[in-house]
C-alpha cells in the first residue's frame, strides 16, 4: 500500500469516517509489515494524547483500545442532509476528522520523511503472556506479562521505554548507547544481558546483571528529595535499585536466583526462607501472598521446578513439607501455621 493511501485509510478511521471495507484494508495493511505496525502503533499513541479526554487509553493495550474507540464511532450520529441537500456532520466530528489528519500527517513525516530516523519497534504483552522479540540492532529482549517496550534509533543512541519487566541480551555497539528509560531512571549499557523490573505500581525499579556492566542513574530533572547517590555502575552478579519515594540509586545485596525465573520458566529454592518464596511466587504467578504468622518467615524451602511449574502444586508441596494452611481466595492466598524453630 502506498504511504498516501495508508494516511487516508487511518484519518478516516480515527475520525470515524471509514467504510468496513476501509477498516479491514487498515488493519490487513498494519499488520502485514514492521513498517505498516509502527506507523499504525505511532499513530494511535499519538491520537491518544490528542484526545485523551474521549478515547481510552491505548498504551495499556492496543487491541481492546480499538474495539472501545470503535464501538463508540459507530454509536455516533450518523450524517444528515441539510436543507441545500449537502451533507452535514455534527460539529464535534469535523474537528475530530481535522485533527485525526494533523495526527496522521504528523506521524507519516516522522516516520516516512526522515529515513535517518527508522520507525519505533514497539512490543506489548498483556496478563499471562509473555514473549521474545529481536530488537533491529539485533538485541534479543524476553518480555514478562504486562509489560510495554519501545525502541528507535535517536540522535545516536538506541534509546527504549520499558513498563513492566524485561532481560536484555543487548547486541554490543560502542558507537550507539543502549539506554532504557524507565520512569525517573535510565539504564544505560554498551553490551551485557541484564533484568530491569519497572512495572508502574511497584516502589523500586530493579537491576540484575547477568553480563557486562550497567549504569543505573537518576534522571537529571528528577528532583533528589535528600543527598542520595543519583548513578551506580553494576557488573555482572551484581543488582542495583532506583527508590521511587526518596529517588536514591543503591546497590542492593539479595542473591534471589529466581530473578529471572519468569524468563526460564523455572523456580529453584535451594535452602531459601519461606518469605523469599513468597516473593518468587508472587512476581512468577502475579498473586498476592501473605503470611499470617511472620515466624513462618524463617522456614527452609527446599527444591528446583522446571518446566514451567503450577501454583497449586507448589503450594501442595509447602502445604505438607512445613506443615503450614493454605487458604485460598479470589484476592491472595494466606499461609498460617506455627513457623519454625
Amino acid at each position: 500500500m502506498q504511504p498516501t493511501r495508508a494516511e487516508e485509510l487511518m484519518a478516516a478511521w480515527l475520525s470515524g469516517n471509514s467504510s468496513a471495507a476501509e477498516r479491514d484494508e487498515l488493519m490487513a495493511w498494519a499488520d502485514a509489515t514492521p513498517e505498516g505496525r509502527a506507523f499504525f502503533d505511532a499513530a494511535t499513541r499519538l491520537w491518544a494524547l490528542t484526545a485523551e479526554q474521549a478515547y481510552p487509553d491505548f498504551a495499556q493495550r492496543q487491541p481492546q483500545a480499538w474495539q472501545q474507540l470503535e464501538q463508540r464511532l459507530d454509536a455516533a450520529p450518523s450524517p444528515t442532509l441539510g436543507r441545500t441537500g449537502a451533507i452535514v456532520l455534527p460539529l464535534w466530528r469535523g474537528v475530530w476528522r481535522v485533527a485525526a489528519a494533523v495526527v496522521v500527517l504528523a506521524v507519516a513525516a516522522w516516520l516516512w520523511l526522515e529515513p535517518a530516523t527508522p520507525p519505533t519497534f514497539v512490543a506489548t504483552t498483556a496478563a499471562g503472556e509473555r514473549t521474545q522479540v529481536q530488537l533491529a540492532d539485533g538485541t534479543q529482549v524476553w518480555l514478562n506479562e504486562n509489560t510495554q517496550l519501545t525502541y528507535a534509533l535517536r540522535d545516536g543512541e538506541r534509546h527504549l521505554t520499558l513498563v513492566g519487566e524485561a532481560y536484555f541480551d543487548v547486541a554490543t555497539d560502542s558507537l550507539h548507547p543502549f539506554r532504557v528509560h524507565t520512569q525517573q531512571a535510565v539504564t544505560t549499557v554498551l553490551g551485557t544481558a541484564f533484568n530491569l523490573r519497572a512495572y508502574p505500581n511497584d516502589t523500586q525499579v530493579e537491576v540484575a546483571v547477568s553480563e557486562g556492566r550497567v549504569a543505573l542513574e537518576r534522571l537529571p530533572d528528577v528532583p533528589a528529595t535528600t543527598a542520595t547517590t543519583a548513578r551506580i555502575e553494576l557488573a555482572a552478579g551484581q543488582s542495583g535499585a532506583f527508590d521511587k519515594t526518596t529517588t536514591a540509586v543503591r546497590y542492593t545485596t539479595t542473591d534471589d536466583p529466581n530473578t529471572v525465573a519468569w524468563k526460564d520458566r523455572r523456580l529453584n529454592f535451594n535452602d531459601v526462607p519461606l518469605s523469599q518464596v513468597v516473593t518468587a511466587l508472587e512476581r512468577y504467578y502475579d498473586v498476592r501472598i501473605r503470611l499470617e504468622n511472620p515466624a513462618l518467615g524463617q522456614c527452609r524451602f527446599y527444591g528446583e521446578y522446571n518446566d514451567d511449574p503450577q501454583l497449586d502444586y507448589l503450594l501442595d508441596l509447602l502445604e505438607a513439607s512445613l506443615g503450614i494452611h493454605v487458604q485460598r481466595s479470589p484476592n491472595e492466598i494466606v499461609l498460617s501455621g506455627d513457623g519454625c524453630e
